[in-house]
């Protein structure tokens, strides 16, 4: 008796288009913050570059930004648009609304600890690292089960994407700060199994 090999599923991340927020260098978190016009196009764009993908279903963030970048990849593809609460941004508690550079005069340890992607790093007010992981990381077991053999599409944020991709990589929080997902991107992931795959991190191809 041969037993079937483990089915391929798919998981396409990408992060919603251009704000004004992500443009100054400002951590909005859980703020509702809107696309610019630069960001309405990186989703057209994107829309457009995954036209040719056979993609099963799409999940996105409830948040603003993430749902209007995930609003035309569901018209141009013709799919259901899903929202989960699981995939919001980390909520950074007393740094949100505030630049990167003036938190790092005011909280300068935390501010440090974050730069270093260290266990140990503590928004005031807001969630750690573990607890983004926890609640991200049970999200994408449903789902990868639901879905299994599939192509999954999830639209959300740069540090939820960048924390579950290094914690899918066995990845420790110090090495995982090094991956990068800038706005509109996509990193794709292949899972086999209890093996993941890196295909590609990071991708903006479409946005040249």
């Amino acid at each position: 008796m041969h037993n079937n090999p483990p089915m391929i599923t798919r998981l396409l991340l990408a992060r919603h288009g251009q704000t004004q927020a992500s443009l100054d260098g400002v951590f909005s978190g859980s703020l509702e913050v809107p696309l610019t016009d630069v960001g309405h196009e990186q989703a057209r764009r994107l829309a457009e570059r995954l036209r040719t993908e056979q993609i099963d279903a799409l999940y996105c963030s409830p948040q603003l930004r993430a749902l209007q970048t995930a609003t035309p990849i569901a018209a141009t593809l013709g799919l259901e648009l899903r929202q989960r609460e699981e995939l919001r941004e980390m909520h950074f508690g007393a740094w949100e609304g505030h630049l990167k550079t003036d938190l790092q005069k005011e909280y300068t340890s935390e501010m440090a600890l974050w730069e270093t992607g260290s266990w140990l790093t503590f928004c005031p007010d807001g969630e750690t690292q573990q607890e983004v992981i926890l609640r991200g990381t049970r999200c994408l077991r449903e789902l990868l089960a639901y879905h299994e053999g599939q192509t999954i599409l999830i639209v959300a944020h740069r540090t939820l994407i960048r924390l579950l991709v290094g914690h899918m990589l066995d990845m420790g929080l110090a090495s995982s700060r090094a991956l990068e997902a800038q706005t509109a991107s996509i990193t794709e992931m292949r899972i086999v199994g209890e093996k993941t795959q890196l295909i590609h991190l990071n991708d903006t191809r479409h946005l040249v």
